[in-house]
This record gives C-alpha cells, sequence and structure tokens, in this order.
C-alpha cells in the first residue's frame, strides 16, 4: 500500500524483516501472507508485474495516502486564508502518532519523520495564522499539539508565550518558557535561543503586556 506498486518477495522481506536470514525469509512471507489472506480476504494481496501488491480492485482506504494527498491540497489555497485553514485543520486530524511505530525499517522511518514533520509545520502554520487573526486561544491549542508531539520546538513554544502574553496571562507564559528549558536540558540540547529568551525577559519584566510581539 505505501509502495503504490507490485515488489518482489525479497524486496518485502528487506522492508519488513531486514534480519531475517534467507533461509528463513521464504517461510516468514508465505506465512505471513498465508495469514493476511485469512484475516482480510484470499484475494487481498495478488501477484502482478512480477511482484505482489495490495488488490488494485479492492476499495482500501490508507489513512498516511490521505493525509499527504490531503495535506498537498490544502496547500493550494493562499497560507492564512479561510479554506487553507478550513482544509488543513481537517487533515491533520487523521494523524494519530507515530507512522508505523513498531517497525525499525529504514522505509518506515523515512515516511515517519515526513509525516511528522508534514503534522507539525501544518500546526505551527495554524498557529501562526490564529493569532494573526487575533485568536490566541487557538493559536495556543495548536502550538501545545506541537509540543505533545516535540517538547523542544522552540517555533511551538514561543507561540504559546506570545499567545499567552496577549491575553495578559504572563505566569502561564513564563511557564512555558520554563518548560522549554527543563526539556532541552533532559535531552541535552541546548538553550532556548536568543529570540525566546527574549520574549522571556519581556514576559518577566511585564514589557510584553504593553509591547506584545508580531
Amino acid at each position: 500500500m505505501h509502495r503504490g506498486r507490485p515488489l518482489r518477495k525479497e524486496e518485502i522481506a528487506v522492508e519488513l524483516w531486514p534480519d531475517v536470514s534467507p533461509k528463513q525469509l521464504n517461510s516468514q512471507f508465505h506465512t505471513t501472507l498465508y495469514r493476511l489472506r485469512q484475516a482480510i480476504h484470499p484475494q487481498v494481496v495478488v501477484q502482478s508485474g512480477g511482484g505482489y501488491q495490495v488488490n488494485p480492485d479492492f476499495d482500501i482506504w490508507y489513512d498516511a495516502a490521505e493525509f499527504e494527498r490531503g495535506i498537498q491540497q490544502a496547500e493550494t489555497a493562499p497560507t492564512g486564508s479561510e479554506e487553507w485553514a478550513s482544509g488543513v485543520s481537517k487533515v491533520i486530524q487523521l494523524y494519530h502518532g507515530s507512522f508505523a511505530a513498531s517497525f525499525e525499517s529504514d522505509w518506515a522511518e523515512a515516511a515517519r519523520l515526513r509525516y511528522e514533520e508534514m503534522y507539525l509545520s501544518s500546526n505551527l502554520a495554524l498557529a501562526t495564522a490564529a493569532l494573526r487573526r487575533s485568536d490566541p486561544v487557538e493559536a495556543i491549542r495548536m502550538a501545545e499539539s506541537v509540543l505533545a508531539v516535540d517538547p523542544v520546538n522552540e517555533d511551538a513554544a514561543y507561540l504559546v508565550m506570545d499567545a499567552h502574553a496577549r491575553r495578559g496571562n504572563l505566569d502561564m507564559a513564563a511557564r512555558a518558557y520554563r518548560r522549554l528549558h527543563d526539556a532541552m536540558s533532559e535531552e541535552d540540547s541546548g538553550t532556548p535561543s536568543r529570540r525566546v529568551r527574549a520574549l522571556y525577559e519581556r514576559v518577566i519584566s511585564g514589557d510584553a503586556l504593553d509591547d506584545p510581539s508580531d
């Protein structure tokens, strides 16, 4: 489903069971194929073009493909527009965590990182757009979605701090900074950038109430 084309048995084995020996490969492959056909349908996987593929005659919904296609479609609208925001907001609901988390193969890791980046960047864009239309509550919600996945994301932490400051919640803004600082310390990834520290200083001094960040 992910490759979208027929794959030879050997290609499938490398991507699903990279540690299986050549002697075990054939047995592992056909045992798994048998179980798959028993669990879903005898024709769910068919041979085609010298390889195996999910039966193209089956009506199958694949959330990862829908997610990627939906993001690309939403981005055809002007960024920040109502159409764009509506499309992206709808599509990101398909993301429910790391893609194929139980697989350690290179193909899964590459897809996992790509989908995660698409999810994070979409949430950040929505948070930024929310602030621009003076909706700090929505900005906080979207930025917190990023931090739930990536606790050391400085852009998201900055947006949370900025949004809280715009609402007059300087204590919450300061807490967002300290949470970022602690997360970065735990991951040994340095300290918050000068940009984030500058906002924190405006927060603790109270200047952020009079001069909110863009």
